[in-house]
Formats: structure tokens, C-alpha cells, sequence
């Protein structure tokens, strides 16, 4: 004897098979008490379901999930803000003084034709700052010009750091 399965008892009770199958089914479960119970169970849990009404959450409960799933995504963007400032303002930090050194510094070549060939060679040439500090001569005593070189690198970095910050607020 054939038993049918839980497909073909979903497509009875959405009435998704021919008069001819189903003649056949009904003919089948007064015969079968197996198939015939498993269909009652099938009835019961169908009509279950449709009497169920929709229950809708109330708008609080809406408003206090969006507020939890917001809070996560602000902060990760803050610190994304962050870093990416961080990391600004070290590069154009370390490009200043990489310019510095490559403009001012270093020494003449002694041959060679290697791009890296002089690298360790550079030093800071301060005889620019000397000059400009020379009227203010019993400051430069008290300050070294690559004092006053670094500090000037300081402010401009953080200078570069707050514009980067103004340029992202807008």
C-alpha cells in the first residue's frame, strides 16, 4: 500500500492537485489509518496558522532597536575618522621631514650612480635657520636651530592635522 508524504498533504490543503488525485486520496485514508491521521494532524496544524492574527510591535520598541543598531555604526565611523586622521598626519609629517632633509641636508656625491648610493649621508643643513635666527642671537644661544627645526615641523603637523579634520567635518 502507497502512503503519501508531507508534500503531497501540503498541496491538499492548499488545493494544488487535480479532483482525480484527490478522489483518490480520500479513497486512500478511509483505508489507511496511518495516512488518515497523519492528514488530521496536517488539518489541525493548517487551520492553526490561519487563525492566527498579526501582531504588531509598537513604534517605541521600533524606535529603541534603530537607536542600538545606530550607536555601533556611529562609533566604528569615528574611530574610522580617526585612524584615517592619525595616519595623515603622520605621512605628511614624514614627507616634511623627508623633504627637509632631501632639500637642505646631505652631502656632495661621491660618485656613483645608484639612486640609494648617498642615503646615509644625509644630515640637516641648519646654516638657513642660523641666518634667519642671527638678529636674535641671545635666543639661538638658548634655542638650537634643529630645535626650532622640529618644533616647526610639530606645528605643521598638527596644523595639517586640524585642516584634514575641518576638511572632513564639510
Amino acid at each position: 500500500m502507497k502512503h503519501y508524504d508531507e508534500e503531497f498533504f501540503n498541496k491538499m490543503l492548499d488545493d494544488e492537485i487535480t479532483a482525480e488525485e484527490k478522489e483518490l486520496f480520500f479513497v486512500h485514508i478511509k483505508e489507511c489509518t496511518a495516512c488518515r491521521e497523519q492528514y488530521r494532524l496536517f488539518q489541525s496544524a493548517h487551520t492553526l496558522l490561519l487563525s492566527l492574527t498579526e501582531i504588531t510591535a509598537p513604534e517605541e520598541i521600533n524606535n529603541l532597536v534603530l537607536k542600538k543598531i545606530m550607536k555601533p555604526a556611529a562609533k566604528k565611523k569615528n574611530e574610522k575618522r580617526f585612524f584615517i586622521t592619525v595616519l595623515s598626519g603622520l605621512t605628511v609629517m614624514l614627507l616634511a621631514i623627508f623633504g627637509i632633509v632631501a632639500k637642505f641636508g646631505g652631502t656632495e656625491p661621491k660618485g656613483g650612480n645608484g639612486l640609494f648610493d648617498n642615503l646615509g649621508n644625509f644630515k640637516f643643513d641648519t646654516s638657513i635657520l642660523n641666518k634667519i635666527l642671527s638678529p636674535f642671537s641671545s635666543i639661538s644661544k638658548l634655542i638650537s636651530p634643529d630645535s626650532v627645526l622640529l618644533v616647526t615641523l610639530l606645528l605643521s603637523s598638527i596644523l595639517v592635522f586640524f585642516l584634514i579634520e575641518r576638511t572632513k567635518k564639510n
